[in-house]
């Protein structure tokens, strides 16, 4: 079975998005849950999250690969000239 590449999913530091609940799979979830709960909070779909998923950035930057076809980008709250610039 040929896998089909996936975009990844951009997150800002500090702050949560919704995902609708087939834009990742329970298996990816967990994965991403299991391997980076200290750098990614992920609420499951429920009635809480209106059946949606929820993840937020916890204050790391990075890439967090889970899987071949799916990974997690975060990006800085602040750009990274405006970070230069305040360690001047």
């Amino acid at each position: 079975m040929i896998a089909t590449p996936r975009r990844p999913i951009s997150l800002v530091e500090h702050e949560s998005i919704l995902l609708a609940q087939d834009e990742m799979t329970r298996e990816e979830g967990e994965g991403l849950w299991r391997r980076y709960r200290d750098h990614v909070e992920v609420d499951f779909p429920s009635p809480v999250t209106s059946g949606n998923w929820r993840l937020s950035a916890e204050g790391w930057v990075g890439h967090l690969p889970v899987s071949e076809e799916f990974a997690v980008e975060i990006k800085p709250k602040v750009g990274v000239h405006n970070l230069f610039r305040m360690l001047e």
